[in-house]
């Protein structure tokens, strides 16, 4: 099933169609480091691919990689803004944008610490994004915009009506949003 993956890596949605409606192979298998074919097509950003599997309907949307990432983790983490639209929006993808790494990030954490602020916007508009959400280290979504100096994203989040954020809270290090942003002095 190496194959499998490297056609999903590669763009190659044409062979994975081939195989996915076969019924021969399942394509929720894990490979050893936990990933399915879905997180090496959203790793790529192939669009095609990700309908395919997602439409499928028996693709796992959620399937965790050894390390906790979903496939909508892996697309925020490889800035594929069409693939996130696309598993946020779909009617088929029954999806948690909530699920969390190994470190407690959520794809909203990367987005944020990414800059993307057409990402930012489509997971916080969604309504299922929490922007208090707390990593292993104590940060949040706005600490991760405010450590990174995404000045665009720190503004949408800070004026949003969907955002509720919180600009005192401190990560295990007494560091708030704030102390980040004066850091880069440029906020």
């Amino acid at each position: 099933f190496a194959l499998l993956d490297w056609a999903c890596m590669g763009g190659r949605s044409e062979i994975v169609k081939c195989f996915a409606e076969s019924g021969k192979v399942d394509i929720n298998r894990q490979g050893k480091d936990g990933m399915t074919l879905l997180h090496h097509a959203c790793i790529a950003g192939d669009l095609a691919t990700v309908k395919l599997l997602v439409e499928a309907g028996n693709s796992n949307i959620n399937a965790q990689d050894n390390s906790g990432r979903t496939p909508l983790y892996l697309a925020c983490s490889n800035s594929h803004m069409d693939v996130v639209k696309y598993i946020v929006e779909s009617t088929n993808a029954d999806i948690n944008i909530q699920s969390r790494s190994h470190d407690m990030q959520t794809p909203l954490h990367q987005a944020c610490m990414k800059g993307d602020l057409g990402m930012v916007k489509c997971l916080v508009e969604s309504g299922r994004s929490d922007l208090t959400a707390i990593n292993t280290y104590g940060g949040t979504p706005l600490h991760r915009a405010c450590s990174n100096n995404h000045i665009d994203v720190v503004d949408y989040l800070l004026r949003s009506p969907d955002a509720n954020v919180d600009v005192t809270l401190q990560t295990e290090k007494g560091s708030t949003p704030l102390v980040y942003a004066a850091q880069n002095l440029e906020l």
